[in-house]
C-alpha cells in the first residue's frame, strides 16, 4: 500500500512527499528557499510594507518562474514557496530589512507625525515600481506656517543601498534655512516629485508660497508649478554660472593644442571669457564689462540681449549665440535675470547652496557617508538625529534673539 512507499525516516517524521518530477531535487520541505527564488526576495523586499505582501509578490513570482521552466512544484514546497517565517529568515540573513520599515511608519504615525507610505509593484516592467514615502511632523508644519511664502527644494543621492534620490523641502528663516518636509522616492521625474508635493499641500492646505528656487532641474521646477501655480520660480545663481560655463566649454573647442596654433589657444580662451562676462552682462552682474557696456546701453533687457547676441565673439559662435538666445526667452529670463526679482521679496537669496551644505550635514555628520544602509535605517537618521538637531539649533536661536 502506500504507507510502504515511505521510507523510514518519512514514516518518522510524517511527511507527506510530493515528487518534483523532472527537477530530480528534493522534495524542499527542508530546505532553504532556492537561489532563484532569494534574489527574489532581494529584488521585492525592500519596498514591501509587509512580509505577507512579499509572500504574495513571491507566489506570483515563482509561480511565472515554475511555469516558464516547464516545472510542477507543489505550494507545500519551502525551497520554492517559503513560508513568511522563512522570507524573514532570508531577509535577516541577506541584510533586508522588510517589517521594520512599516513598524516606524506606524511608530511616527501613532506619535502624531504625518507620514505617507505608498508602494505599488509592477511584476512585468520592474523599472515601473513606484516606491514614495513623505514625513512631517508638527514642529516642521509650524515653521512651514511662519516661513512658506519662500521653498527651496533639492534632491540629494548615495543615502541608501537603493539609489533611491532623498528630497528636502526647505524654507528660510532669520534664523537659517529649515527643514519642512523630506520625501523619498524610487523615480526622479516630474509627476512622481508633484505627488510627493501633492502630499505635503495635503497636509498644510494654506500653503500658498510666492517664491520658489531649485537647481536646474526640470522635474522640481514643472512639479513646483504644478502643484502652486503662480509661484515665482528661480534658479540658482551658483548652477546657473556653472551650466554657463560647461556650455562655453563645449561651444568654444580648440580642434589641437600643438604648439603652431598657441596664438589660436589664446584667442579662444579670451573668447571664453567674453561669452561668459557677456552672459553675466545679461544677469546684471558686478563685472568689468557690465560697466563697461551699463554707460552706452539701456537697462532694458532686449536691448542688452541684442547688444550681446550681436557681439562679434557671439556672431562667430553660432551655436552659443542659439544657447544665448534659448536662454533669454521670456519664460527663461524671468528665473535668472535680477531685473526680474524682487529683491526685498527674497531677501537676497539667489542661490540654494545653503539648502546643498544641509545635504552634505546629512550625508556626513548623520550618516557618516554610508550609502550602503537601507530604508529604515535613513529613516531613523531623519527623524530621531537629523531633524531633531535642526530644530533644537532653531528653538536655541529664536529664544537668543527673545
Amino acid at each position: 500500500n502506500n504507507e510502504d512507499l515511505l521510507s523510514s525516516s518519512e514514516k518518522i517524521y510524517g511527511i507527506q512527499v510530493y515528487p518534483v518530477h523532472s527537477m530530480h531535487e528534493p522534495c524542499g520541505h527542508l530546505q532553504s528557499p532556492h537561489p532563484e527564488v532569494v534574489n527574489i526576495i532581494k529584488d521585492n523586499g525592500y519596498k514591501c510594507q509587509n512580509l505577507w505582501r512579499l509572500r504574495g509578490i513571491l507566489e506570483e513570482e515563482v509561480t511565472k518562474l515554475l511555469e516558464q521552466k516547464g516545472y510542477t512544484i507543489h505550494l507545500d514546497n519551502r525551497m520554492w514557496f517559503p513560508t513568511v517565517s522563512d522570507i524573514r529568515n532570508c531577509c535577516a540573513s541577506t541584510g533586508l530589512e522588510v517589517d521594520r520599515l512599516d513598524d516606524l511608519v506606524e511608530k511616527f504615525r501613532s506619535s502624531g507625525d504625518s507620514v505617507e507610505f505608498i508602494y505599488e509593484p509592477d511584476m512585468e516592467v520592474k523599472t515601473n515600481t513606484k516606491f514614495m514615502l513623505v514625513y512631517q511632523n508638527e514642529a516642521m508644519k509650524s515653521i512651514l506656517k511662519d516661513h512658506g511664502d519662500y521653498l527651496f527644494l533639492d534632491s540629494t543621492h548615495k543615502t541608501n543601498k537603493y539609489k533611491m534620490p532623498l528630497f528636502q523641502l526647505m524654507v528660510f528663516t532669520p534664523h537659517g534655512y529649515q527643514v519642512v518636509a523630506v520625501f523619498l522616492t524610487s523615480k526622479l521625474d516630474g509627476d512622481t516629485v508633484a505627488e510627493a508635493l501633492y502630499v505635503v499641500k495635503r497636509w498644510n492646505p494654506d500653503l500658498s508660497p510666492t517664491y520658489s528656487m531649485t537647481d536646474i532641474d526640470t522635474a522640481e521646477i514643472n512639479a513646483i508649478q504644478e502643484v502652486f501655480p503662480g509661484t515665482k520660480h528661480f534658479y540658482c545663481d551658483f548652477h546657473i554660472k556653472q551650466a554657463w560655463e560647461k556650455a562655453i566649454k563645449n561651444h568654444f573647442k580648440s580642434d589641437d593644442i600643438d604648439k603652431e596654433i598657441v596664438g589660436e589657444q589664446y584667442i579662444n580662451a579670451e573668447a571664453k571669457i567674453t561669452a561668459y562676462q557677456l552672459l553675466l552682462y545679461l544677469m546684471d552682474a558686478d563685472c568689468p564689462w557690465s560697466h563697461h557696456l551699463t554707460e552706452t546701453l539701456d537697462s532694458d533687457f532686449e536691448a542688452r540681449l541684442l547688444r550681446a547676441a550681436n557681439h562679434p565673439v557671439v556672431l562667430r559662435n553660432p551655436g552659443f549665440r542659439n544657447y544665448m538666445i534659448s536662454w533669454s526667452s521670456p519664460v527663461e529670463r524671468s528665473r535668472w535675470a535680477k531685473p526680474y526679482r524682487d529683491n526685498s521679496a527674497i531677501r537676497g537669496i539667489y542661490t540654494n547652496n545653503g539648502v546643498e551644505a544641509l545635504n552634505g550635514v546629512l550625508k556626513n555628520r548623520v550618516m557618516n557617508n554610508s550609502s550602503k544602509q537601507g530604508v529604515p535605517s535613513l529613516l531613523q537618521a531623519l527623524v530621531y538625529d537629523y531633524l531633531p538637531t535642526k530644530l533644537t539649533m532653531y528653538r536655541h536661536k529664536r529664544m537668543a534673539e527673545s
